[in-house]
């Protein structure tokens, strides 16, 4: 099942106990409704757009639930045990919106910093230049010439640099 957010507007502003947000729902390519986010600690909210559009966010909670991997609680029971919580549909839009915000953080941090990670570092770090509207070729030849083994976020398919900027930011 293909879940995504769609139409994404966020306000940081707002964004006090959980992120204010507001989006729409597509499962499987269809539009189901709209999902968000006031801000101030709540559950998110869905508006379907037809009864039909209620059972399908309820198959697709249920797929979430059946589907996609538990996440700790960070309680343990009596045994020691990590107590585990499954994935909702609530829960997997609140991760795609998080995805979506470093997208876009990832995005901006490359288009004026040269972003690296160093071998053997669990760290990403960034050189910018004063004056520099945009980074180019010869920024990112003048990090790797400071002879440093290191991971150059900027020369990578995005995807693997979103994964490194995930893991090490």
């Amino acid at each position: 099942m293909k879940i995504e957010l769609k139409n994404i507007k966020h306000s940081e502003w707002a964004s006090e106990e959980t992120d204010c947000y507001q989006a729409t729902l597509h499962v499987d390519g269809q539009k189901i409704g709209t999902v968000g986010n006031d801000g101030h600690g709540g559950c998110d909210y869905f508006h379907p757009n037809s009864a039909a559009d209620r059972a399908a966010f309820k198959a697709a909670d249920e797929w979430c639930k059946a589907n996609l991997p538990k996440h700790p609680l960070g309680i343990e029971d009596e045994h020691g045990n990590q107590q585990m919580m499954d994935t909702d549909l609530e829960l997997r839009c609140g991760e795609l919106l998080a995805r979506h915000l470093r997208e876009k953080d990832l995005k901006k941090l490359l288009r004026k910093a040269v972003v690296f990670k160093p071998n053997g570092a669990n760290e990403i770090r960034q050189f910018t230049w004063k004056n520099t509207s945009k980074i180019d070729e010869r920024h990112v030849e003048a990090v790797r010439k400071k002879g440093e083994p290191i991971t150059i976020l900027n020369d990578l398919p995005f995807d693997q640099a979103l994964d490194l900027f995930t893991r090490y930011a």
